[in-house]
């Protein structure tokens, strides 16, 4: 996980939800893009209700991965996944022990999405499916005057299936 910029050592956003986009298992899909946008309004998204602030910082590295829920979802292929942030509650960074309010202007208003290429994955209902994603941090925040610009950049670091990492 990625380390944010030197002399920051809080950044709280607050996430609204998260959703995962699940196409049947007899899709085509076998690598989610994007920029492909013609998902983003489609009735494919499974949604987990999260509604609270999260320090990124404190969350740095996987044994201190956040767990923002779980989500049961019908068999299928998981092709995206994106986090929504409330930009009307307070979104902060503290750096050099004085806290400001971030600039969240660039937040995708229909959510941040992962922001690479990945190989969709499937998803059956005999088994547990953990997802861990990473909030580049050192690529999310931009200096501007005395604070920063929140351009959040998500990368899946790993998926795992009963337990077992999933190359």
């Amino acid at each position: 996980m990625d380390a944010p910029p030197e002399g920051v050592t809080k950044v709280e956003i607050f996430v609204a939800s998260m959703q995962v986009h699940l196409a049947k298992l007899d899709d085509d899909h076998t690598t989610s893009d994007p920029a492909d946008s013609s998902i983003d309004d489609d009735d494919s998204w499974e949604s987990l209700t999260v509604n609270r602030s999260i320090d990124l910082v404190a969350h740095q590295g996987e044994g201190a991965a956040e767990v923002l829920g779980q989500l049961d979802l019908p068999e299928g292929k998981i092709t995206q996944i994106r986090l929504q942030i409330d930009t009307s509650q307070p979104n902060t960074a503290t750096k050099n022990g004085a806290e400001c309010d971030l600039d969240v202007g660039k937040v995708a208003k229909k959510g941040i999405k992962i922001n690479h290429p990945f190989k969709a994955f499937d998803v059956t209902s005999d088994h547990k499916h953990v997802v861990i994603v990473d909030f580049e941090l050192d690529k999310s925040l931009k200096a501007i005057g005395d604070c920063f610009e929140l351009e959040p950049k998500l990368k899946l670091h790993k998926f795992k299936l009963d337990g077992v990492d999933v190359p």
